[in-house]
């Protein structure tokens, strides 16, 4: 039985679809059919088509499915699975630029053909979640149609903190034969929450959150220097390892009940509370150490210790300092607050 050939897919530079007719009888070539179209993003990421004219196509809409990446370049990719209408592998790659990140989705700004009004656009919206993989890269989950679980689109460069503690993913890019350097930057904040963990928590989502293996770079920290230091280590995917520093800067507190807090400056005006409970040692410098964990009492790897000068309520401290002695004369027994 002879098997019915299908139609083949691809894009040309302006993102129009390329559409290969299947043979006819006799003939070693395919009939090739450049149109151009819109593009919708459907339910489980997959991608609809639609011609802009039903003159000179031999197909108006498709409905596309697959698996989404980035290539080298950061273009979005759909390589297409086998299907009654599809071949597997091939592959539509859009042209275009990785837009800003959503809380709960992936926006790409597919380029087109000059337009009266200029260049066409059409951003194509992925819908999943945030992480961080193994290796500290930022990862996109994008969903998948019926009981498949999403399936990782992994930004293969390296982030940084910029000056208002926000990530920041840079990229290169290439338009109209020219490199070009984007950058895309993640809104959210910092949490601290176990120990050699640094969490990221991308703001008005309530699942996508970037959970960092991290270090602390020294300990412990002095309460009177307002920063938090970590060593972050991004594997990238020649095996190459980048290593980043994250300095969380704010200010200590510690309050008559004796919580801690750290207020982290984002600017702008905007501050967050980081919270701590803590249980309380002399050093061997004969320094207060509060060792801090999070609210729900897991230890977070960070001890913060405490010159005289940092006080200014003098009461205070000795209040802390008779804690201190009581807890070293119970041979390490920790006071918990």
């Amino acid at each position: 039985m002879k098997l019915k050939q299908k139609y083949r897919y691809e894009l040309d530079p302006l993102n129009r679809l390329v559409i290969r007719s299947p043979r006819a009888p006799g003939s070693p070539l395919r009939p090739v059919h450049i149109v151009d179209g819109t593009y919708e993003i459907g339910p489980g990421n997959t991608l609809a088509w639609q011609a802009s004219t039903r003159e000179g196509t031999p197909l108006h809409r498709v409905i596309f499915t697959g698996t989404w990446s980035l290539t080298r370049r950061h273009e979005l990719a759909l390589t297409l699975e086998r299907s009654k209408t599809q071949v597997f592998g091939d592959t539509l790659v859009f042209k275009g630029e990785v837009g800003e990140p959503e809380a709960q989705g992936l926006a790409f700004t597919a380029r087109g053909g000059i337009a009266p009004g200029g260049q066409k656009k059409q951003v194509l919206r992925l819908e999943g979640t945030w992480q961080a993989d193994p290796r500290n890269r930022l990862v996109f989950l994008a969903q998948r149609g019926g009981e498949r679980g999403p399936h990782p689109i992994t930004l293969e460069g390296t982030w940084e903190i910029g000056a208002g503690h926000q990530i920041l993913y840079r990229y290169e890019t290439s338009k109209a034969g020219r490199r070009e350097e984007r950058t895309i930057q993640f809104a959210g904040s910092w949490s601290l929450t176990q120990e050699n963990r640094l969490d990221y928590l991308l703001e008005k989502s309530g699942r996508s959150a970037f959970r960092f293996r991290a270090k602390l770079e020294h300990a412990p920290l002095m309460a009177h220097v307002h920063t938090i230091p970590f060593a972050v280590s991004i594997e990238l995917k020649n095996g190459r390892r980048v290593r980043r520093r994250v300095s969380l800067t704010g200010q200590w507190k510690v309050r008559p009940a004796f919580d801690v807090t750290f207020e982290l400056d984002y600017g702008g005006g905007r501050i967050e509370t980081l919270r701590f409970a803590s249980s309380i040692r002399l050093n061997t410098k004969d320094q207060i150490v509060l060792e801090l964990k999070a609210q729900r009492g897991e230890p977070v790897g960070i001890e913060l210790a405490f010159l005289r000068r940092f006080w200014r309520d003098a009461e205070f401290f000795v209040k802390l300092r008779r804690e201190a002695d009581n807890t070293a004369v119970e041979a390490g027994a920790r006071v918990p607050f």
